[in-house]
């Protein structure tokens, strides 16, 4: 007997010893090739479910920044109209209030000169502007807004302002 046929006698057959483990080895690489489509298709949804919920959660990151900047504008709006701002009527009909638009010039009602640079103005309607220097030329800038009626009624009526609120007109 040469060596090469001792170690066939010799050599142990995993199989033969454990017949259970081989079996059931054996049945679940079979279950996993029949399921193969199954499970890819189940992982597949898997990373649907993961990028959706990765998607979710930058909106509501950006709901959450969204949410915190116009707290933070209405706290500035709020303490400008409390603090005295120039509230702005219509040029052509002092009778009414008008809304601040930006980059424009809010001019004076009496001279007609724009209001100069530093000037905090607001309107009826929550908006609130710094007047700044751009190219050289004083116009609204830096806004900040309300939807706090009271804060914007009690400006109103301590400026003495006697302007008919008019809703702006949407096109």
């Amino acid at each position: 007997m040469d060596f090469k046929d001792y170690q066939a006698q010799t050599k142990p057959n995993w199989i033969k010893r454990n017949p259970v483990a081989a079996g059931a080895i054996a049945l679940m690489t079979l279950a996993a090739a029949v399921n193969f489509p199954t499970i890819a298709q189940n992982m597949q949804a898997t990373g649907r479910v993961r990028e959706k919920a990765m998607e979710n959660s930058e909106v509501n990151q950006q709901l959450q920044a969204t949410s915190l900047f116009t707290e933070q504008q209405a706290e500035i709006a709020e303490k400008r109209y409390s603090e005295g701002c120039v509230l702005v009527v219509a040029s052509n009909d002092p009778g009414k209030f008008t809304s601040l638009t930006e980059g424009q010039p809010v001019l004076d009602a009496v001279r007609g000169v724009p209001l100069p640079a530093g000037t905090v103005v607001c309107d009826a309607f929550g908006n609130t502007a710094r007047i700044i220097a751009q190219n050289g030329e004083p116009v609204a800038g830096e806004f900040a807004f309300t939807g706090n009626k009271q804060v914007v009624e009690d400006a109103i009526a301590a400026s003495n302002a006697d302007a008919e609120i008019n809703q702006p007109n949407i096109e």
